[in-house]
């Protein structure tokens, strides 16, 4: 008797550690689980800020780009207008020497007819 008694108890008490053992299995299975749905949702976050990160860098690059763009540009407006300057310049420094220094004579004005009445 008393080594059957002995055996239940030990019985009971593997009986109880494993029940203790599976409830630990099972928290640690749920907890796993949290991780793995955790994990998931971030690199969703990742995923979207990485995505409006990438649009906001294109779209300060596409910016910093026009901006730069517009400033070229402008830019060789200025020279272009510079350069036709020179040339207007240049074409009035040669066109002007060609010019006879004499003024022509100035018309005197011619009396207007009168109208038979």
């Amino acid at each position: 008797e008393g080594t059957i008694s002995s055996l239940r108890g030990e019985l009971q008490h593997l009986s109880e550690s494993l029940h203790e053992e599976r409830r630990k299995r099972t928290a640690m299975e749920r907890s796993h689980l949290e991780l793995v749905e955790s994990a998931k949702e971030l690199q969703k976050q990742l995923k979207l800020e990485t995505v409006t990160n990438k649009r906001l860098v294109e779209s300060r690059l596409k910016l910093a780009a026009d901006a730069h763009f517009s400033r070229l540009k402008t830019r060789e407006e200025e020279l272009q207008s510079k350069q036709l300057q020179e040339v207007v310049k240049t074409l009035k420094d040669k066109l002007v020497p060609a010019v006879p220094s004499k003024q022509p004579a100035s018309r005197k004005p011619q009396p207007v007819p009168k109208r038979p009445a």
